[in-house]
């Protein structure tokens, strides 16, 4: 059971980061979350001013619960101290999404946040993501006249028929717009949906794909969508018999592969298995799948010394075009909580 308890919410009052704020109101109304809005000064003379900024993008949410947080502090230092205290907490931060070599960067506050902070992190290009605008309006109310029906139409009214329609009409407007008033109060209007309609697991067979897979099963659940896992087999070099190595790699894969979705994955799902860089396999199947969300874990078998995130993490990071979720640390399956055996 997929459960949220905190969204924290870092920013710069930059445009570009202040786009996470609608992903996290959505998420925050549907799952009844807190929102923690952080931000970490430079220098002591910008609290005051950096304050009234988060108190006011704060009472925007309303009627949401929010927080604040603010301190004097490195950012990667003040959120990583934040992101540590909170409990089932969810991390959304903007990335622009690259389309170069490796050597260009996500911005070097960005990715050394994504890289360090232990908790689950979505990163998300723009505020259109995961969140789609409500195109139906709330149904009108029904025409007496046509429910009816022609042999009752050609009944005469009298003038009390006319009184109990209209009252009858006025009276469930009356209830329909309490109701509506009522929900308003308690989350606000709704204009927009989060919609998940697929989305991708790429599993290494380590502990840290595992998690993924178990996160990426809730969030299937929860909104009824498509689950696709990939396995990608890494080139390498090879000499005789090459082509027969590699058709038993790819049988092994697959057979594992399918194992591990019949022991982990109650839900329909979708198995793949594809060569080449796991990085550019894992952005270029998520194109072709049409996912909406990449659910990876960080620290499988292709970490890079000196790289806190993962080089394939990383890199997926930067050059998808699409959301990523990043599940870390110790707390990576905290968003699943397992509801209670019976006795």
């Amino acid at each position: 059971m997929l459960e949220l308890k905190t969204i924290l919410v870092p920013t710069d009052f930059s445009d570009f980061s202040l786009q996470a704020i609608p992903v996290a109101w959505e998420l925050a109304r549907e799952h009844g979350a807190e929102i923690v809005l952080g931000h970490a000064c430079p220098y002591d003379c910008d609290l005051d001013v950096a304050r009234r900024k988060l108190e006011e993008i704060g009472r925007r949410l309303a009627p949401l619960p929010y927080r604040t947080r603010i301190a004097v502090a490195s950012p990667v230092e003040f959120l990583y101290d934040l992101a540590a205290s909170l409990d089932r907490a969810l991390m959304i931060v903007t990335t622009h999404a690259w389309r170069g070599t490796d050597r260009q960067l996500l911005g070097s506050v960005t990715e050394r946040v994504i890289s360090r902070i232990p908790c689950a992190i979505l990163t998300i290009k723009s505020q259109r993501t995961m969140v789609r605008e409500l195109e139906k309006p709330p149904e009108p109310l029904p025409d007496l006249a046509e429910v009816r029906g022609p042999e009752l139409r050609q009944v005469p009214k009298s003038p009390d028929d006319f009184f109990f329609e209209k009252l009858d009409r006025k009276l469930v407007a009356t209830s329909r717009a309490a109701a509506l008033k009522k929900q308003e109060a308690r989350h606000g209007r709704q204009t927009h949906i989060v919609e998940l309609r697929s989305l991708l697991v790429p599993v290494d067979f380590s502990r840290r794909a595992e998690e993924a897979v178990v996160v990426g099963v809730a969030l299937a659940r929860h909104y009824g969508a498509r689950l696709v896992l990939l396995h990608v087999l890494e080139e390498h070099s090879g000499g005789s018999g090459r082509p027969q190595r590699e058709a038993r790699r790819l049988e092994v894969a697959r057979a594992q592969l399918e194992a591990l979705r019949d022991r982990m994955v109650p839900v329909p799902c979708e198995c793949l298995v594809d060569g080449g860089s796991a990085a550019a396999v894992i952005v270029d199947q998520a194109e072709r799948q049409d996912v909406d969300l990449v659910v990876m874990g960080s620290r499988g078998r292709r970490t890079v010394v000196g790289i806190p995130l993962g080089s394939t993490a990383r890199v997926v990071v930067r050059r998808a075009d699409r959301p990523v979720l990043i599940l870390k640390g110790p707390k990576a399956t905290e968003l699943v909580r397992t509801p209670p055996t019976s006795s």
